[in-house]
Parts: structure tokens; C-alpha cells; sequence
């Protein structure tokens, strides 16, 4: 693990040596493709599509004894993949929301999915989620918890009415005697991206999550999930500093959906499926209103 560097010893012409900023020139070189292809996304968004399509690389042996913290400082997100990056396939597709929203409000896109994945034989881990969220603040200088003022998270939600999302239970809940469902909660696999307001917890402007969908949870939701947006106040903002930051945020989600067909077999599109089900030719400009509860078809 790590990059061979010309070194300034007389005799020793190369070392290795490891670290995020060695990584620095190859991720501009990638992020210069991105922009080269698509240059009407934002910054944020080409940021958050190389970290969606970063994974950990497979350590040897040798590191198990490197402390957690020290490994995550050095690997940081992960390996980029090019062609991820750049290009969807028939079966792997890449979506792109670029919006903006105000602090205490929250928004959502529908997401219709392709109807072919009802006739799908696999009924476990049909769909795998891949979704980050990035966004841009002014940071407050001097203190280290109200650094990242504004707290933006994101989920993959059931096909619910958004105040249910915003007011209600994220999981099932059961009958502790029977075991019978009781209620439904709005979750398909995860809740929130990140959700620390009543948590001590930093805030963090860049958010990664990961999840399988079942068919059955495809079927129960009519083929429709939402992504719902939420933005709040850092819970140890003043009022005068929330005063300064009343207005709206750019945001960048990227959301990779990836079908796992039962024994390599797929029965249909899952690209053009999207693009016919949710009119992706317009995806990046999707709009939503800043009222507290907005709901928009992604578009």
C-alpha cells in the first residue's frame, strides 16, 4: 500500500511511502475527466461522485496491528473507481440531484422504479443502494462544534406521505408478546445519513451510506421509493449566528443503484427503465420547493 517517490538520497532513487496527499494530483486527474464530460455539475457534485464510487482496498496482514484511526487517516474514502465515475451500465446507474434547501425545511424526489424488477426470480438483495451527499457551507472560525453550522442529512425512504418521514418512527415496530408487526416504519434498510441533533456528535457535510432492498420491499412500495433531504441548525448555534446563515444550501446527491439478478440473469434494463419511469433527461435540475414540507418528482 502506498506510491514510489523520487527521493533526494544520493544512491536511492525511489522509497515507498504512503498518505491521502500522494493521492492528490491522481483524484484532480479524475476529477478533470468528470468535469470534461459533465460541465454543467457543480464541484460538490463531482466531489460527491468520486467518493460514491470509492471502496476500502483489501489490506495484507501487516496492518492489522495500525490502530483503526491511524487506518482511516490513511486510507480515507477509499479508492476511486474511473469507470463508475464516468459511465452507467444497463445494470449499474449513477443519478445525480443538485438542489438547494433551506435550514429547518425538508424535501423529497420520488424514485420510480422499472416494473421488470417484479418479475425478477431473486427475491433477497435485489437492489443495491450506493448514495452521497455532499454540500458547502461558510464554517464558523474558533470553535470545533459549531465548525459545520447547518446539519444536512439524506435517506432512501418507503413510498410514505413526507410527514410521516419527517414526524414518524424509522423502523417496524412489534408486539413484544406476539411478535406481530404493529406498525411500519418508514425505513427500507437504513434511516438517515446522519442524524445528530440530539446527538453529541460533529456534523459532517459529507455523508456516505450503503444498503440492499429486497423484492418484497419493492412490491410493498409499489415499485416507488423516495429520497428525502432534511436540513436543520446546529443545535449550538446562538440566534445571532443563525440569523447569519438564513438562506439556502447547495446541495449534491448521488445516488447508484446496482441490480443483483438471481444467477447472472437480468431481465430487463434497470438504465432505461429509470430514464423511462422518472424522465432523467432533466435529473440535475431537480427543483423542489423551500416551503417546511416540499415534495417534487425527481425531473
Amino acid at each position: 500500500l502506498g506510491i514510489s517517490v523520487l527521493t533526494p538520497r544520493l544512491g536511492l532513487f525511489f522509497w515507498r511511502e504512503s498518505g491521502t496527499s500522494y493521492s492528490a494530483p491522481f483524484v484532480a486527474n479524475l476529477a478533470a475527466k468528470i468535469i470534461k464530460k459533465y460541465p454543467t455539475i457543480s464541484m460538490q457534485a463531482v466531489k460527491a461522485i468520486i467518493i460514491n464510487s470509492a471502496t476500502q482496498p483489501t489490506l495484507s496482514q501487516k496492518f492489522d496491528v495500525v490502530p483503526k484511526p491511524v487506518l482511516k487517516r490513511l486510507l480515507g474514502k477509499g479508492i476511486p473507481d474511473e469507470g463508475l465515475c464516468l459511465n452507467s451500465t444497463e445494470n449499474e446507474v449513477t443519478l445525480l440531484i443538485e438542489g438547494k434547501i433551506d435550514p429547518e425545511t425538508i424535501q423529497s424526489y420520488k424514485l420510480k422504479l422499472p416494473d421488470y424488477l417484479a418479475r425478477s426470480d431473486r427475491k433477497v438483495a435485489l437492489l443495491e443502494f450506493n448514495a452521497t451527499l455532499c454540500f458547502k457551507f461558510k464554517p464558523l472560525q474558533y470553535t470545533q462544534y459549531t465548525y459545520c453550522p447547518i446539519h444536512i442529512g439524506f435517506g432512501i425512504f418507503r413510498n410514505k406521505d413526507l410527514s410521516s418521514i419527517n414526524g414518524g418512527t424509522a423502523g417496524d415496530t412489534f408486539d413484544d408478546i406476539s411478535g406481530e408487526q404493529k406498525t411500519e416504519g418508514y425505513a427500507l434498510s437504513e434511516g438517515w445519513s446522519q442524524d445528530p441533533y440530539y446527538k453529541d456528535k460533529l456534523l459532517c457535510n459529507c455523508q456516505k451510506m450503503r444498503f440492499t432492498v429486497s423484492k418484497k420491499k419493492i412490491l410493498d412500495e409499489d415499485s416507488t421509493f423516495k429520497v428525502v433531504v432534511s436540513s436543520k441548525f446546529s443545535k449550538l448555534l446562538s440566534a445571532r449566528q443563525k440569523r447569519d446563515y438564513l438562506h439556502e444550501f447547495e446541495f449534491s446527491l448521488v445516488v447508484r443503484v446496482k441490480e443483483n439478478p438471481k444467477g447472472g440473469q437480468f431481465s430487463g434494463s434497470l438504465y432505461e427503465g429509470l430514464v423511462v419511469e422518472n424522465d432523467l433527461i432533466t435529473l440535475a435540475q431537480g427543483d423542489a420547493s423551500t416551503d417546511a414540507i416540499a415534495e417534487a418528482d425527481i425531473e
